[in-house]
């Protein structure tokens, strides 16, 4: 990273922008529109929950918990026809250069962690599909609708060339060259040659419809699950061949899920790709081989991902078992557009009184501040080499908030942004500069205190049995690996201080009750 400035205008300038952004519940009114368009960017990026289709069943008592409640295909239909319609959303279609693309998660999916036993997932993946393009019919996703169509899931690759003029820059497949599988009008194995170098391809993965469902046994939902997967079989052929084809300047995935983060105990409550390890060590073969080993030209790739409901840039550094150069790779984590745990973290505000309380909101909010300082959560970047005057050491953000890439083509470089509301000069909330070379392993990862070699070993040892081979890519959290200790304390203490801050309207007047009534007591035993 470096530390060169760069403006952030009111209204920008057209530069070459794509912004990234997830989570947004038809619960809210949906403020960032402003902030979104004001960006002028090429492309908007659904990173997953356009809409909040599940709910929950009534509890019949206090202290049972609730149940989801799967989205039927007419409220699925309903809640995309009402995004359609909000104002703001309206706004940004009609700025006609811009482009949307995007990738679904559990909520539009239809489920809450939703996977492949869910009855209604190939209407979710038409009815995605014809949200996307239903004021863009020129977006040409149609292998993305085929796929969706046949059940399989909705995933796709499109390519923007900032080399073209506005209004121009989203490229057919045809001329992309990178998707497979299906009747395109040119040879399969025809090389994306024509790419220019200031193409970004972006691959829209699918974690829903092929997607193992999270083990529920008392025992082993707290195991990691060697076996389960993602994507299907299907999915990673046409990720890894199509990330191999791809001659793109940048490649860029999109994951409803985050990749890197590795924090809690139970899929069940908290899902990322760190609980199905195989699955996840399949995906950075598939990102740092594609970037490297068959390429003259090494190429960036970034990940980006949604649903937690805050913004965090995560980093993990990557080399070889048998050792060798390390490469870095980069997770911006974009969620919370209407609602975020610094302001209210429900999705559905009127679901129980902790979501109704600012008081209780304010409690989650701490914990969460705290769990980000706790030490045990290691692969959030730490630094102060920033961009816009923007927030320094550890880099995240509770707001409201979506994401921008601007790329700097002659500096070889991208600017990763995560912005919110358009109020006292805070709209730039995060903001840092990445090198090409560092993100493609032509260049060294900007250093770290450690090696951390016995963590690259560790992690080695434990996916050997599973198929690991010595050549394989072993990424660890930049900082090292966290403890059990450290893990332990970073996804349990911040609860703990959670639930005693919202005690404390209760305990303080029991106290004050007790220390008054003291006194009055000792004068009845004197009388």
């Amino acid at each position: 990273m470096n530390s060169n400035s760069v403006t952030v205008a009111s209204t920008a300038p057209s530069k070459d922008r794509i912004l990234f952004a997830s989570c947004s519940s038809q619960h809210y009114e949906q403020v960032l529109w402003p902030s979104v368009i004001s960006r002028n960017a090429s492309a908007f990026v659904w990173g997953g929950d356009v809409i909040y289709a599940d709910s929950f069943l009534p509890k019949r008592r206090f202290w049972e918990k609730r149940k989801p409640l799967p989205a039927t295909p007419h409220v699925i239909d309903e809640l995309y026809a009402r995004q359609l319609q909000d104002e703001g959303y309206k706004k940004l279609l009609e700025t006609n250069s811009t482009i949307i693309l995007g990738a679904l998660d559990d909520h539009d999916y239809g489920i809450n962690n939703g996977d492949y036993t869910y009855e209604h997932k190939t209407h979710s993946a038409k009815a995605f599909v014809n949200f996307l393009t239903s004021h863009r019919p020129a977006s040409n996703l149609t292998m993305m609708q085929q796929r969706a169509s046949s059940g399989k899931g909705v995933y796709g690759v499109k390519v923007l060339d900032f080399d073209r003029p506005r209004g121009n820059q989203l490229l057919s497949d045809e001329e992309a060259g990178i998707e497979t599988g299906y009747d395109l009008n040119y040879n399969d194995k025809t090389s994306s040659s024509s790419l220019s170098n200031r193409s970004v391809a972006i691959f829209l993965l699918d974690v829903r419809s092929n997607k193992t469902p999270w083990n529920k046994h008392w025992k082993r939902k707290y195991q990691l699950d060697y076996e389960a997967d993602f994507l299907g079989e299907e999915q990673w052929e046409w990720l890894e061949q199509g990330l191999q084809k791809s001659t793109a300047a940048v490649n860029i995935i999109v994951s409803g899920l985050q990749v890197h983060a590795d924090r809690y105990y139970n899929g069940n409550a908290v899902e990322d790709w760190s609980r199905f390890p195989t699955a996840q060590h399949r995906l950075y073969q598939a990102l740092l081989q594609s970037s490297t080993d068959t390429k003259a030209t090494r190429t960036p790739v970034m990940i980006v991902s949604g649903d937690v409901h805050m913004a965090e840039l995560l980093r993990k550094d990557c080399r070889r078992a048998n050792g060798g150069k390390k490469q870095t790779l980069l997770e911006v984590t974009t969620s919370g557009m209407t609602h975020s745990w610094g302001t209210n973290i429900c999705a559905r505000p009127n679901l129980s009184l902790i979501c109704q309380t600012p008081y209780f909101a304010w409690c989650l909010k701490m914990g969460m501040e705290w769990a980000h300082h706790s030490g045990g959560w290691n692969d959030v970047v730490r630094t102060n080499q920033v961009e816009d005057n923007a927030r320094q050491g550890l880099q995240y953000a509770l707001e409201r908030n979506f994401g921008e890439f601007e790329f700097d083509w002659e500096k070889r470089r991208v600017i990763v942004r995560v912005l919110g509301e358009e109020m006292d000069d805070r709209q730039v909330l995060l903001s840092t500069s990445w090198d090409f070379d560092a993100l493609s392993g032509t260049a060294a990862p900007y250093k770290v205190e450690g090696s951390h070699d016995a963590d690259y070993e560790r992690l080695y040892e434990s996916l050997a049995p599973h198929g690991a081979q010595e050549d394989d890519w072993i990424c660890v959290s930049y900082n090292g690996h966290p403890s059990y200790i450290q893990k332990f304390y970073g996804a349990f203490t911040p609860i703990f201080l959670s639930a005693f801050l919202a005690s404390l309207p209760l305990t303080i007047p029991l106290v004050i009750a007790f220390i008054l009534m003291r006194p009055q007591r000792r004068k009845g035993r004197q009388l």
